[in-house]
């Protein structure tokens, strides 16, 4: 009885709330667009008590500023949304996040238990140092370069294995986290200060802010999730300093590759819109702006984003890449660092009915990630390394989800899953082996 009232109240709340913040859009002003939004998120957020760990959460808190962004911008009359606005960029983006709150459950895991995921193993350590290894090989090749821009950078062996080795010492360093926690060992103010110092390093000569990002939001994801509900407070009020990294990592990315700082006179709020953020919503805008001149791709780009995932680019005889397409047409003399819209992908494939079918899609596999991420450490590592991958693929494709989740998260957590496995049979022998 208390389950179907439970339930009653939740699917009564979320209709409320999507007709309350739909409402907005009978207003052509930019301001209630923005407030409609906000309603929606926020009032998703409200349902799961602001539990970081809960999609509703870290998924709406960065879609909010990926899908203001620009808006806000464009309100504030900043040279950077010179492009116009138009409030169907809006109405798509608050489809898409009411499609998500739709399909993905407010139920809430209370607690992680370190007991269920404590998984140690010696040989662990071993990896990270081989792994940090390789990456300072590349690091060094990167800096030896010289003054060079980003896009001069070849994917040669030794960039190609160290940028794979970086996101693979992300996932070791996350299961090595948590063995320190439960252990309640000071060692892991080591581990967090040497891997920090890597990714560092690693984004200052290759201008990748992606390995920083991944860090901090893996870091502070694991920390919070087995953390005291004291600890958890002091972490929320630290969210906002944090933000305040962006303005500065966005102007010393070009410090390794070129030796340069970024002059950039905005003021701290178009500083922090203009980070990473206002992307997304730019790129929507753009798409709309020019729908005149591009044909509908009926689900060829979803196909496309399969094919390169799966690595059966043989089958992709057009070559096609999403994001490739977008720049090389809308950006023909900067195709560099554009990226993309996920919600556009959705839009140019079907429509708006695109928009919710990949909508659809995506909250699914967020919701079963997150209702198995306490069952054990590799399911936890699976789901905190996915929350970077989905948060960024905000401004890019669907293959910018798939691809990773694909080549890093499971085939490296199946390789250190066996590799686990034997050397804990070996370490259990020779230690029978001398006890007899």
């Amino acid at each position: 009885m208390r389950f179907r009232k439970d339930f009653g109240f939740i699917i009564i709340y979320k209709l409320i709330l999507i007709i309350i913040s739909s409402g907005f859009f009978y207003s052509n002003l930019i301001g209630y667009h923005i407030i409609s939004l906000l309603i929606l998120v926020l009032g998703s957020m409200i349902l799961v008590k602001f539990d970081i760990l809960h999609p509703y959460t870290w998924f709406g808190g960065i879609y909010l500023l990926y899908s203001l962004s620009y808006p806000i911008l464009y309100l504030l009359n900043s040279i950077h949304a010179q492009i116009g606005y138009s409030k169907e960029i809006m109405i798509l983006q608050w489809l898409a996040y009411a499609v998500f709150f739709i399909f993905v459950s407010s139920s809430r895991i209370q607690k992680y238990e370190t007991q269920k995921m404590y998984n140690i193993h010696p040989i662990n350590r071993y990896i990270i140092v081989i792994a940090i290894l390789i990456i300072l090989v590349t690091i060094s090749y990167l800096a030896s370069l010289g003054n060079i821009k980003k896009t001069d950078i070849e994917e040669t062996f030794i960039v190609f294995i160290g940028f794979r080795m970086g996101l693979i010492l992300l996932v070791i360093y996350s299961i090595e986290l948590i063995n320190y926690i439960n252990l309640k060992s000071k060692k892991i103010f080591y581990l967090i200060i040497v891997v920090f110092l890597t990714m560092f390093l690693l984004f200052l000569y290759s201008g990748e802010r992606d390995f920083l990002y991944r860090f901090f939001i893996i870091t502070f994801i694991t920390i919070f999730a087995f953390s005291s509900k004291k600890n958890r407070l002091k972490m929320y009020i630290s969210i906002p300093f944090v933000g305040l990294l962006l303005p500065l990592i966005n102007k010393i990315k070009f410090l390794g590759l070129r030796g340069e700082i970024s002059s950039d006179k905005e003021n701290i709020i178009e500083s922090i819109l203009m980070s990473d953020f206002h992307a997304a919503s730019r790129n929507l805008q753009t798409l709309i702006n020019y729908k005149d001149s591009w044909d509908f791709f009926y689900g060829y780009t979803f196909l496309m984003d399969i094919l390169n995932a799966f690595k059966l680019s043989f089958l992709n005889h057009d070559n096609f890449a999403t994001i490739r397409w977008y720049n090389e047409r809308f950006f023909a003399e900067e195709r560099a660092g554009q990226g993309f819209t996920i919600v556009g992908e959705g839009y140019i494939n079907f429509g708006y009915l695109g928009v919710i079918v990949l909508f659809i899609f995506l909250s699914l596999i967020i919701n079963l990630l997150y209702k198995n991420s306490n069952k054990n450490i590799y399911n936890f590592i699976i789901y905190v390394y996915s929350i970077p991958i989905f948060m960024y693929a905000t401004r890019a494709d669907l293959a910018n989800i798939i691809s990773p989740m694909l080549n890093y998260i499971l085939i490296t957590i199946i390789i250190l899953w066996i590799i686990n496995n034997f050397s804990k049979e070996i370490f259990m022998k020779n230690k029978n082996n001398s006890k007899s």
